[in-house]
């Protein structure tokens, strides 16, 4: 089964690491193919408030629901990797201590983290590099966001190694999925993996936004993919995926292309997933007067 996009939309590799900057501040509506600009939302809080919220929230909702926009919850339903083990338990344990106003133990935090790196170099399989990948992300959102300049310190000495592992993922991404996998379960995969190389650059992106001001944006990230039906995502079983038609789950949408179809009122999101890509893209208020919310 084809590993769609992952073979067909790989960016010239110049481009991958070719930072794309212009003069504008932020990105126009009106605009059919808009430019890549160095975002900047210095004066708009209310941007870098809700896209650093949501991120933040990822490990709460992990914790409570074992599912997040990147990590499908069915994914794991088969066979439960160590490091998503591990992650969901220090996950609850932050939870816990939210709903409870006490204290986190980042210790416990910090030394999954030194355990996950370790042991990265010696993974053999594609499934556990994107474990440690969604791993490493709920684990650096907890910090990053945290009120102690420590924690937040703690996350972005380790930017790098997400970048490189999110770099990895996206190369050693098969161009064929297993044939043991039912269709469900092989696309529930394959856009668990393109979400979550997606989810890793838009958190580095809001890092960015919350760290200097502004968020970089590369042609590369144009090119990353996920599926046009992003409804599919709530689809709960195997049986109601059969009922769909064969080829739904085979269109597949760039995030340039997303961005394009929405400024010209051709889809509408559904979810947090795209909304996140959206507003970074936009801006909070632009993205609420398009969809006409006050």
């Amino acid at each position: 089964m084809e590993f769609f996009y992952f073979s067909q939309m790989r960016a010239p590799s110049y481009l991958v690491q070719q930072w794309c900057y212009s003069g504008l501040t932020g990105a126009d509506l009106t605009i059919y193919e808009p430019p890549l600009p160095v975002i900047e939302w210095r004066k708009d809080l209310a941007t870098v408030y809700y896209l650093a919220t949501h991120l933040k929230a990822f490990p709460l909702t992990f914790a409570r629901e074992a599912k997040t926009p990147f990590i499908h919850s069915s994914l794991y339903s088969q066979s439960l990797p160590k490091q998503i083990k591990d992650t969901y338990g220090v996950c609850r344990l932050y939870s816990l201590s939210i709903e409870n106003n006490g204290l986190f133990c980042f210790q416990s935090l910090h030394k999954k983290v030194d355990e996950i790196i370790k042991e990265y170099p010696t993974l053999c399989s594609f499934s556990d590099l994107l474990a440690s990948l969604q791993s490493l992300i709920l684990y650096l959102l907890i910090c990053l966001f945290d009120k102690d300049p420590q924690q937040r310190r703690f996350a972005e000495a380790h930017m790098n190694t997400l970048n490189q592992w999110t770099r990895h993922v996206w190369e050693q991404a098969p161009t064929e999925i297993s044939g043991k996998l039912s269709p469900w379960q092989a696309w529930v995969f394959a856009e668990s993996v393109r979400r979550s190389i997606i989810i890793s650059y838009l958190i580095r992106g809001v890092y960015h936004l919350t760290r200097f001001g502004y968020h970089p944006h590369s042609m590369f990230v144009e090119t990353l993919p996920f599926s046009r039906h992003t409804w599919l995502w709530d689809i709960p079983s195997r049986t109601e995926w059969t009922s769909l038609p064969p080829n739904l789950s085979q269109s597949i949408v760039s995030y340039h292309e997303y961005t394009n179809e929405f400024a010209n009122d051709l889809i509408h999101p559904y979810h947090l997933f795209e909304t996140l890509l959206l507003v970074i893209r936009f801006g909070k208020d632009s993205f609420n007067q398009h969809l006409g919310i006050a």
